[in-house]
């Protein structure tokens, strides 16, 4: 008998439309006065406190993105191994020795009479018998998934990391305002207490 973990759990997002699946989308900052104006917002503290928070945000969602491909791209071979093996059991019709690994380098030897079923892990150890064509057909629809699942998760990672690049340009512009102020008014003091110390 061969294992396979299937995961009915692995189709992609019910969710229509865009990329953004519920992840807010960042807002370039062109002008910095009317953004602080439009989001209410009385410093460019304030604002950037919001965007590094939004900021935070994104780099969780993006850490649970990637937990979610490391956890495809596991599966995603197991899967294809499980298929193969699958397909090796349908084209043998006679009783074989087979050498299999059952820990890291720790291999044995089995004799394998003459399969018509096979049976797979469904996870939460849940294990079910099918016959051949059945096992190829769920191994075959859960790649399908799998492989979906992994095209959405790339496709979210990479609309996370423009908005990522977004809010850490926009943060930027902030506090490079915030300099050019903070550089004006400590020129305007210095000027105004050297006019002031000249009359």
């Amino acid at each position: 008998m061969t294992s396979a973990v299937v995961n009915p759990s692995l189709s992609g997002d019910d969710t229509k439309g865009p990329v953004t699946k519920g992840i807010p989308k960042a807002t370039f900052i062109e002008d910095v006065d009317e953004y602080l104006r439009a989001n209410g917002y009385a410093t460019i503290r304030d604002a950037m406190q919001a965007l590094d928070q939004l900021y935070q945000k994104y780099k969780l969602m993006e850490q649970a993105f990637l937990q979610r491909k490391l956890r495809l791209l596991q599966q995603m071979p197991d899967i294809t191994k499980t298929l193969d093996v699958v397909n090796h059991l349908e084209t043998k019709n006679e009783n074989f020795d087979v050498t299999f690994e059952v820990a890291d380098q720790l291999y044995a030897r089995a004799h394998i009479d003459r399969a018509d079923k096979v049976g797979l892990w469904l996870g939460a150890n849940v294990m079910l018998e099918y016959d051949l064509k059945e096992a190829k057909e769920i191994l075959l629809a859960n790649l399908s998934a799998a492989e979906t699942s992994m095209a959405d998760v790339e496709e979210t990672l990479s609309f996370l990391k423009e908005q990522t690049t977004t809010v850490e340009v926009s943060m930027a512009r902030l506090h490079n305002l915030n300099v050019k102020r903070n550089q004006a008014a400590a020129a305007a003091a210095a000027n105004a207490s050297s006019n002031g110390g000249r009359k």
